[in-house]
């Protein structure tokens, strides 16, 4: 109990999660704990290049290097920090103090030196975002609208735009690249912004319905894909995970439903692969380029607060709302193709084929049993388990073996 959050670390082996104050660590393949780290109030980290950033008592903050278990640097702003966000690739930090007309900064977390900190004039924020390069911050403020702010060499800050929605914004999200952020209000509308111009992303579907059915208040949630691509809409009463083009905000499938809203989303490195568990516990792997599951769902015995992929992407890593922490292993994506014989003998085992006119053709018995007995000759080849398995379902039921692993 209390676990809030949790991901593999950048060696692809290690598990960090957030529990009571301490940042602990378990070595996944040598299943033992490492040694804890006490952080105390967690605000924002990035399990992948190994950053925590973390509250200080005297409101500052402190960059916490995760994979050596040690502090890094320390981030100084002139008042009290409220508010900490990394960049997605944990090397710049944007920190926001509590006080509204308060202050900003941009800080390099490797090694604490200030990009640029600025203060702001009777207005407060409620959430923001900076690039991976560390040159621009978008920022949506208490009293709406957002605002875009280009650090310049030298600390020089400059506001170009302050952009007015028409709801108050839900979410915010920016991609890898800083070219597209995302912003999702209460008109359950998702608004796609082109960085460079502080604009709407050109294009009709700019300003796209979370989910069609618009009685429904549409998804909270935002993730992008780690190209920065394409983004993904959850967390819906409609209880589907939408996907769309980060270009301009046009549906780009798959429409992933659920039997529960979902409540947490983590994609594969490589972007094939999408894990979402819903409200019920119940996580679904999804393949992204065949838009289908690729997996039985996972039931989990309890909510789950938090996703994340491995370095190579062949584990999933579960954290429970109980405190339990779990590893499952990824199916094979790859593998050698079909043999012609299989499926010959697969469209012969459905009795019909579809023909390229649309047309259903009844298939004769003399056709599948030739496909058959070709794929029982099939050599068998130690380790493939596509081999062994395929033998297995053409063989005679009444005489095979158990179920090949």
């Amino acid at each position: 109990p209390g676990l809030v959050d949790a991901g593999f670390l950048a060696d692809g082996r290690s598990v960090a999660w957030m529990q009571d104050g301490q940042l602990r660590r378990w070595d996944a393949e040598g299943k033992e704990l490492l040694p804890s780290l006490p952080t105390g109030r967690m605000l924002d980290w990035k399990g992948p290049a190994a950053v925590a950033l973390c509250a200080k008592p005297d409101g500052q903050a402190v960059v916490m290097d995760l994979s050596r278990a040690v502090p890094r640097c320390e981030l100084k702003l002139p008042a009290a920090v409220a508010l900490a966000k990394l960049s997605v690739n944990g090397e710049y930090a944007l920190l926001v103090s509590n006080d509204a007309g308060g202050w900003l900064g941009v800080f390099d977390t490797r090694e604490g030196r200030a990009k640029a900190v600025w203060k702001l004039e009777s207005v407060a924020v409620r959430d923001g975002v900076v690039s991976a390069n560390g040159a621009q911050v978008v920022c949506v403020m208490v009293e709406g609208g957002l605002r875009f702010f280009d650090l310049k060499p030298g600390g020089e800050v400059t506001t170009r735009e302050v952009k007015t929605v028409p709801e108050p914004v839900l979410t915010l999200a920016m991609n890898a690249s800083g070219d597209r952020v995302v912003t999702g209000s209460e008109d359950a509308l998702l608004r796609v912004w082109d960085v460079a111009t502080a604009q709407q992303a050109a294009g009709a579907a700019s300003r796209t319905p979370r989910h069609w059915d618009h009685a429904l208040p549409g998804g909270h949630e935002v993730q992008f894909s780690h190209d920065g691509s394409r983004f993904f809409s959850y967390r819906s009463r409609d209880l589907r995970l939408c996907c769309f083009y980060a270009a301009d905000g046009g549906v780009c499938g798959p429409q992933m439903p659920h039997l529960q809203p979902v409540t947490q989303v983590a994609v594969s490195p490589d972007d094939r692969l999408l894990v979402a568990a819903d409200a019920n516990g119940a996580v679904a792997l999804w393949h992204l380029g065949r838009q289908l599951q690729i997996s039985s769902p996972w039931q989990q015995p309890a909510p789950v607060v938090a996703l994340d992929f491995s370095a190579r992407g062949d584990r999933v890593l579960v954290a429970l709302q109980d405190g339990r922490v779990r590893v499952l292993p990824v199916p094979p994506l790859d593998g050698p193709p079909l043999p012609e014989s299989f499926l010959r003998f697969a469209e012969g085992f459905g009795l019909w084929r579809l023909t390229a006119e649309g047309s259903s053709q009844m298939i004769g018995y003399d056709v599948y049993e030739k496909a058959r007995q070709e794929v029982l000759a099939l050599p068998d080849e130690p380790g493939n388990r596509q081999r062994a398995w395929i033998k297995w379902l053409a063989s005679d039921p009444e005489e095979r073996g158990p179920w090949p692993e």
